[in-house]
């Protein structure tokens, strides 16, 4: 079965926030999980021309808000957010009303035309420059402990889930296609001390939205929006100059399929597999 992915323009960033779950080493979990190792890794030669290949664009905030009431099968008080939009809340007094109630019928419209089951796209930055070369692997902090993302929008809090992120923590990577891939992340640098120096582009599946209060997460009571890992891309962040966006590596989850109209990413994983 082919997915449509759903590709908004981006209208925020979203940082991760670790939970609070002890982790064991990265050396013991590289022995108790030896699956981290068989993820496949992007060599020289296996990159079709970097030029035809662009990001996803994430999901917006309201994205993810309306797909996930969508899998809670609940309709949103759309009255409430149409009031609470960047349109309404920036017009004029006088416009107010009727800005709202053009926001009112676009909210709801937008809801009854988001597939429940449509994949969403995420992007975290991370930091790529944790390579071990006694261990020929690459560790990345940030999915250690396994990552929540969490959203505020129209007074609605989500604690979006990505299960199995972690498994992403350590990935082993050789000598030779480690020396390739910093030389690709390194090219066209211009400033000396950009750490966050990767992009997780994350595309996700909606697999449970729970609705309930005594569910709800973090002292700040957050709804759970649990998602399956469908695809996990890392790219070169963009950086000053001539520093442009370019994939490095990727996995991809034997059940995820990319449809046939998104032929410069069915090129890319044509080439890895």
């Amino acid at each position: 079965m082919l997915h449509r992915v759903r590709t908004l323009l981006p209208v925020f960033l979203i940082a991760f926030f670790l939970s609070a779950i002890t982790a064991p080493s990265y050396a013991e979990d590289i022995k108790k999980k030896p699956e981290t190792r068989a993820i496949k890794v992007f060599t020289q030669g296996m990159y079709a021309p970097d030029s035809i290949f662009s990001l996803i664009p994430q999901s917006g905030q309201e994205a993810i808000l309306l797909s996930f009431y969508r899998n809670s099968g609940r309709a949103p008080n759309f009255e409430r957010w149409s009031k609470m939009t960047n349109l309404a809340v920036e017009a004029p007094d006088y416009d107010k009303p009727v800005v709202a109630l053009n926001e009112q019928v676009r909210l709801q419209t937008a809801y009854e035309n988001t597939d429940p089951d449509e994949f969403l796209v995420i992007h975290a930055q991370l930091d790529g420059n944790n390579y071990s070369a006694a261990q020929d692997v690459i560790f990345f902090e940030e999915f250690r402990t396994g990552g929540t993302l969490r959203q505020n929008i129209y007074g609605e809090k989500l604690a979006i889930v990505i299960q199995d992120i972690d498994k992403f923590q350590a990935i082993y990577m050789n000598n030779d296609d480690a020396s390739y891939f910093f030389s690709v992340l390194n090219a066209d640098q211009n400033t000396s001390d950009l750490n966050k120096n990767l992009i997780a582009e994350m595309v996700v599946r909606p697999k449970n939205a729970i609705f309930s209060k005594a569910a709800r997460v973090g002292k700040n009571d957050h709804y759970l929006f649990i998602t399956d890992l469908a695809q996990l891309t890392l790219w070169r962040a963009e950086g000053n100059g001539d520093r442009r966006a370019r994939p490095l590596w990727s996995w991809r989850a034997p059940w995820y399929e990319i449809e046939d109209d998104n032929a410069d990413l069915l090129q890319l994983y044509k080439a890895i597999n």
